[in-house]
């Protein structure tokens, strides 16, 4: 959406669970990651690239947040504009291009678990669960939701049409919860794809179906032109701010 031909290439774009509270202030982590990961050739077999990878991903460790999601997108690098000018592209294109921008309930479950520094508090007696539920909150509105909704609220300023969903729906009785992720199987999933996710675990093949349906029917009313409602909610899928916000 930033490049200058992107009103040229496409009218309507849907945007899932975009981190951007994180996407910002990535230089010196990008530097670090590129001091210890090089090029490597095109003939460098999948075992080095990921050797590589993992290097990259290891020297943004120790750069907070942003660490835990470290291959992002690089403004500056042709043709995105610098990060300093980034906001104005956003709003020039924004009166060309519909949005859909969607965020699951719970986005922060997914990661929260695996990451060192406070993994080790799900295992607490009794207190562990309530402060998995915390940090899974805070997570989730300082690395999507805030940024989100400034993204849809620019967007509209700039005479732009922005829908905003939450994605809510989850597997019965699941750790995880509405987790980042949980969106692709209600779009994508099939009944071989989705066995023995974790993510789903709880959930029947037929209630992720049925879910999935409602939820693609929406998304591909969306990349078709359809007019969504201004107000209203998938049952179980998934609301909005209050319920569906559009503009």
């Amino acid at each position: 959406m930033a490049t200058p031909d992107a009103p040229r290439l496409f009218r309507r774009a849907i945007m899932q669970s975009p981190p951007l509270g994180i996407s910002r202030g990535r230089h010196k982590m990008a530097s670090a990651m590129a001091a210890a990961a090089p090029e490597v050739s095109a003939q460098a077999s999948i075992k080095e690239v990921l050797r590589v990878q993992e290097r990259a991903r290891a020297a943004a460790a120790r750069f907070g947040l942003r660490g835990l999601m470290p291959f992002g997108t690089q403004y500056g690098a042709s043709p995105l504009p610098v990060e300093s000018k980034i906001e104005d592209a956003w709003k020039a294109v924004a009166p060309h291009i519909d949005i859909m921008i969607t965020h699951t309930a719970e986005e922060a479950r997914l990661f929260i678990p695996v990451a060192r520094p406070v993994s080790w508090i799900r295992e607490l007696p009794v207190i562990g669960s309530p402060a998995m539920t915390l940090l899974s909150r805070l997570g989730t509105r300082l690395i999507y939701v805030t940024g989100i909704r400034t993204f849809a609220r620019r967007h509209r300023r700039a005479g732009g049409r922005a829908h905003y969903f939450i994605v809510d729906w989850a597997a019965p009785d699941n750790f995880f919860g509405s987790a980042h992720g949980i969106d692709l199987a209600l779009l994508f999933g099939t009944r071989a794809n989705t066995q023995g996710l974790g993510l789903l675990e709880g959930a029947s093949w037929e209630e992720i179906y049925e879910a999935g349906r409602s939820a693609r029917a929406l998304w591909a009313g969306f990349a078709r032109g359809a007019e969504l409602p201004a107000t209203g909610r998938i049952p179980g899928v998934s609301v909005g701010e209050p319920r569906v916000r559009t503009g």
